[in-house]
């Protein structure tokens, strides 16, 4: 195994979630038959990864960034919530 070793396939794997997210998401923009599903999905991605960053004390760094990232993604994600479920 190369260095980094399992955290390497760990990070490569999530790598390949995220692309997934971004696939469905892509898909819900056209087909809102996808769009509740979408919502949810991408609406647990956020929240987790802003518990999960509470969680371990809020560090400063680059986690800090995506979390204000995500913070501010919350307000837009919420319309798009209410709306893929109040019009599907």
């Amino acid at each position: 195994m190369e260095p980094g070793g399992e955290l390497s396939v760990l990070l490569t794997h999530r790598a390949a979630l995220f692309l997934a997210l971004v696939v469905l998401s892509g898909f819900a923009l056209f087909d809102t038959g996808v769009r509740r599903a979408a919502s949810v999905t991408l609406g647990i991605s956020v929240v987790a990864f802003l518990v999960v960053y509470g969680a371990v004390g809020a560090p400063d760094g680059a986690l800090r960034k995506i979390a204000i990232a995500d913070g501010i993604a919350l307000a837009p994600l919420a319309l798009v919530v209410v709306s893929a479920w109040r019009h599907s």
